[in-house]
């Protein structure tokens, strides 16, 4: 037995193994006796009561005690009487007939016990079914007194059993009220006087807590032994619920009844007949004053007799629609009793009513909400141009289609069509990929959490123009839940420029106040703290770990670092600011510091105030400026120009025979600048004539120099191109004399003389500089007539020499193309194939000369043509010559525009020839397929003509140096016609690279 079994079972058991110990000891002690004694027969029955004991109490292990027990009896009737073969012959039996007795107990004892354990459960379920039933039952008796009382009833009432079990109380709580307690009592006695119990009754009851709850009664009679009725099963059921919800029913029928009349939007029932929609079951008052018709008068119509014409074809759509989803929603008129018009929004559903189909629709008058949608429609027109004059635009995203609606604006930031339909993931295509994953983990959490976003980021239009974005997003929900998600889109690619330029400039102010030696602080006049920054400190000669921080009271820094002498200089003119009542306030001071190194230096501090709305002085704020440099160089000035002084006493006396020489040098010059044949003249910085000679008013036509001197020359000879046009100065060679600082030659302009007319000059500008700076510009030129006629002869002759040169080189290809149709008909009629093939290759080579010689009389320029175009043509017209198939063996041409002139132009025509004869006639033998690619280029004087082909190759034993190849010895001998070299390379294919100079 474990400790916490029951005590009165240890106990019990206990005496069980006395009683049965004592027995068996008894017994065994008496039979010994007997036996020594010589009795042999009595004793022997004693055993039955241990052995059937054993049997009761122990069952199987009994029946093996019990046969232990007549075991040792057997031993000592052969210890005793060993030599009676009868006895024990008979001790053998009796022990036989004990283990049967044993056996036959322990049967008895086991299915005893089986069947009272099966008693137990079946009580135990019968008791767990009443306790956990979810109805109230209660056993009662013939006086009203509780004999069970299970846990629901425990529930229901909030009386224990333990508070209720043998008592009849329980029925004046849960029914306090004596009247009704009375009443309820004489109809129960009514009912149960006639049948006995009663069904589905039910009462009102007052729980423990206070409450009210309708309980369902229900009774069965317990009969007695005898017949006699004096127990009762009551079974109550709480239906407090059920009441209330078919009181709640109740009320929500009379509600609907009321919403129905009183609903704001029309309604009416009706059911299909074989013809279409029948006749109106049910129609509201709204319906009626939407119709103008009475209820009587509606419910002899038909849905059709309402509708417009035009609905009517539209009907077997809506009915499709109706019977696919169960409902459908559309727009239409309805047609009043005096015909007008009313545009409505029916919302229809289809449902089942006694086995028919019938349909319940509601019919709201939108003719508001469509003059809001005309309104609407107006507003968007005036936002969107709203918009676009404030360069904002606007989105909107539908998150259930991912569709997205874009204001003018915002097409045009995009440079798409308006009708352009575009989704969120072409939309998000146009962000650069850094900000894309941006953009869509913010709709993410907008779109699930509500949360808004303001992006700014890197953009590429269909237009490909690089652009920086604004996007601003939001959530829209309704009746909670994020439908749809809006907000605006801006261009601030400006703004962003500005702030990167911003940027560079606060770059170039703290270099520039480096440079410059300026630092700035900042004083709150309430706490008398200056703020520092490190560039103030450096000033200073100290650090801010130093000086414990950033912050400094003006106490501390007046005693650290303002000079003695000067401190009430300076703390005279902070005083005066801080007491100024103009907010513009700002001043000047220079004084000296001692920095920590001891060394004193001078700065010179520019502050302003700050007010508040009081007009009070709040702070000051200003630079400080290092000057020592500049004092010192003040001072060592002013002594230099103490010297000065002294000096120029000095040399006042030598510019007065300065003068006088520089008077008689101007004279040798002015009789100079009138000897020579060429005019010249001299303009200030304004471009006012200051000098010219002779020469220039002899050509011009004036007749003395007052006529010009101190006049704008540019407006005098100057103002007018040939063509008649004005002139600006801007065009001016001779201004650009000043802006480039260096002189200007024109040999192609005119000037106008006195008297209007114009001639044609060459001119030659060169600026006049005094201490390297330019004080204005000597112009000399020369009457050109007769030499443009001569120009003008010239040019009309060398243009009939190049017409005769490109006749000639018409004739030379004309006489070309001559032999190579002889060579051509020479070929026809030979039959040896050696031959053909070298008729054709000579064909071939003078084709290719006779091309050079067309693209030089084409050519614009005879002394040279464009080779990139010329190798297109002899690639084709090889092509051509041979057949090539062009999907088998292609050719490819990669060159920059390159010229070249004749003599260079035929042997590197003669050489493409021979290489690409041999590139078709051996590198693709068997119709095998493969690609030839020519490279032509120039760079930094050398021309490049790589030649390949993916071939089966050049043998090793064929070079340049080493053939009897007419082609490779043509090759060799033209690429050192040309000065250049040629290399081969045959590990794909056959390469050969041939650079020569230019």
């Amino acid at each position: 037995m474990t400790p916490g079994e029951d005590s009165s079972l240890t106990i019990s058991e206990r005496n069980w193994e006395i009683l049965i110990l004592t027995s068996s000891s008894a017994v065994f002690l008496l039979t010994f006796y007997c036996l020594l004694v010589g009795i042999t027969t009595v004793f022997t029955h004693l055993y039955y009561f241990p052995i059937i004991l054993l049997a009761y109490r122990y069952q199987k292990k009994g029946v093996i005690y019990s046969l232990v027990l007549s075991t040792s009896y057997l031993l000592i009737e052969l210890l005793l009487q060993y030599s009676n073969t009868v006895e024990i012959f008979s001790a053998l039996l009796r022990v036989l007939c004990f283990t049967g007795v044993a056996i036959v107990v322990a049967y008895l004892s086991t299915n005893l016990t089986r069947k009272q354990q099966d008693f137990f459960n079946l009580s135990q379920f019968n008791e767990s079914i009443i306790s956990n039933a979810n109805v109230w039952l209660a056993v009662i008796d013939a006086k009203g007194n509780i004999i069970t009382w299970n846990r629901a009833a425990e529930d229901i009432s909030g009386y224990s059993g333990k508070e209720v079990t043998g008592k009849n109380s329980i029925w004046k709580q849960l029914y306090p009220d004596s009247n009704y307690r009375k009443k309820i009592t004489g109809i129960i006695t009514t009912i149960t006087r006639e049948k006995q119990f009663f069904t589905n009754f039910e009462t009102v009851i007052i729980t423990k807590d206070g409450r009210s709850k309708t309980i369902s009664w229900n009774t069965r009679t317990i009969p007695h032994e005898q017949g006699v009725l004096d127990h009762f099963v009551a079974i109550g059921i709480d239906i407090t619920e059920r009441k209330q919800g078919e009181m709640a029913l109740r009320e929500s029928e009379e509600r609907f009844r009321m919403l129905l009349q009183n609903a704001n939007d029309g309604i009416f029932v009706f059911e299909l007949s074989p013809k279409g929609p029948g006749k109106f079951l049910i129609v509201n008052d709204q319906m009626c004053r939407l119709s103008g018709y009475t209820p009587d008068e509606l419910t002899h119509m038909t849905v059709t007799d309402i509708d417009v014409p035009e609905q009517f074809e539209k009907v077997p759509g809506i009915m499709k629609r109706l019977m696919e989803n169960g409902y459908a929603v559309f727009e239409t008129d309805l047609l009043t009793k005096d015909r007008k018009r009313i545009p409505v929004e029916v919302s229809t559903r289809v449902f089942d009513l006694q086995g028919k189909q019938t349909f319940l629709s509601m019919v709201r008058d939108i003719t508001e909400r469509k003059r809001a949608e005309d309104q609407l429609k107006e507003s968007e027109t005036f936002l969107n141009e709203v918009g676009e004059i404030a360069l904002v635009g606007g989105w909107q995203l539908d998150i259930r289609t991912n569709d997205l609606l874009f204001t003018k604006e915002t097409y045009r930031i995009h440079e798409v069509p308006e009708d352009t339909i575009i989704n969120l993931s072409q939309a998000i295509l146009f962000f650069d990929i850094p900000g894309r994953s941006t953009l869509e983990a913010a709709l993410q959490r907008c779109t699930e959490e509500g949360e808004p976003f303001d992006l700014e980021l890197p953009f590429t239009n269909a237009k490909e123009k690089k652009l920086w974005t604004r996007t601003i997003g939001r959530a829209v929900r309704i009746d909670g839940k994020v439908v749809k998600l809006e907000g605006t889109f801006q261009d601030i690619t400006e703004r962003k420029n500005a702030e990167e330029m911003l940027k560079k400039s606060r770059i170039y102010l703290a270099e520039a106040m480096d440079l410059a030696h300026l630092v700035n602080w900042e004083f709150d006049v309430a706490s008398g703290i200056f703020t520092f920054n490190d560039r103030f400190y450096a000033l200073y000669g100290t650090t801010a770990e130093r000086e414990g921080g950033y912050q400094m009271t003006v106490e501390a820094y007046a005693r650290e670092f303002v000079h003695p002498d000067e401190s009430d200089l300076v703390a005279s003119e902070v005083q005066k600011a801080i007491n100024s009542p103009d907010p513009n306030y700002t001043t000047k001071i220079e004084h000296r510091i001692i920095r920590r190194d001891g060394e004193i230096r001078n700065i010179i501090v520019q502050f302003a105030i700050t007010k508040d709305e009081q007009g009070r002085t709040i702070k000051t704020h200003g630079a400080n400026q290092d000057i020592t440099e500049r004092k010192t160089a003040e001072n060592e000035l002013k002594l230099l120009y103490r010297e000065l002084e002294e000096r120029v006493k000095d040399r006042t006396s030598e510019l007065q025979k300065t003068n006088e020489a520089l008077k008689e040098s101007s004279e040798r010059v002015q009789l100079l600048l009138n000897s020579t044949a060429e005019a010249i003249y001299g303009v200030d910085m304004q471009g006012l004539c200051t000098l010219c000679n002779t020469a220039f008013l002899r050509i011009l036509g004036y007749e003395r120099k007052e006529q010009v001197i101190g006049r704008k020359m540019h407006d005098l000879i100057h103002h007018t191109h040939p063509d008649g046009t004005p002139c600006p100065i801007s065009d001016c060679r001779i201004f650009n004399a000043f802006l480039l600082g260096k002189g200007t030659h024109a040999d192609n302009d005119i000037f106008w003389r006195a008297d209007g007319t114009s001639f044609p000059v060459e001119y030659w500008s060169f600026p006049m500089r005094r201490d390297d700076n330019i004080i204005g510009v000597v112009v000399t030129f020369i009457d050109i007539t007769e030499r443009k006629h001569l120009e003008e002869q010239n040019l009309k002759s060398l243009k009939e020499k190049e017409m005769l040169l490109k006749e000639i080189h018409h004739r030379v290809k004309n006489n070309m193309q001559v032999i190579s149709s002889l060579l051509f008909m020479q070929e026809r009629l030979v039959k040896d194939v050696k031959v053909r093939e070298i008729l054709r290759e000579s064909q071939n080579r003078i084709r290719s000369l006779a091309l050079v010689h067309e693209e030089l009389y084409r050519s614009a320029n005879l002394d040279e043509i464009d080779y990139s175009a010329y190798l297109h043509k002899i690639v084709r017209q090889l092509s051509e010559s041979y057949n090539v198939d062009p999907t088998a063996i292609q050719t490819q041409i990669f060159s920059e525009k390159v010229f070249l002139d004749i003599n260079k132009a035929v042997p590197c025509s003669l050489i493409l020839n021979e290489l690409m004869s041999n590139a078709i006639k051996h590198a693709f033998p068997s119709g095998r397929k493969g690609i030839i690619t020519i490279d032509f280029k120039f760079e930094s004087g050398t021309y490049t003509l790589i030649f390949s082909d993916d071939g089966i190759g050049l043998a090793e034993n064929i070079t340049f140096e080493w053939t009897e190849s007419l082609g490779m010895q043509l090759i060799a001998g033209l690429v050192k016609q040309l000065n250049g070299t040629i290399v081969s390379d045959r590990k794909a294919g056959t390469k050969y690279t041939i650079t020569f100079p230019e």
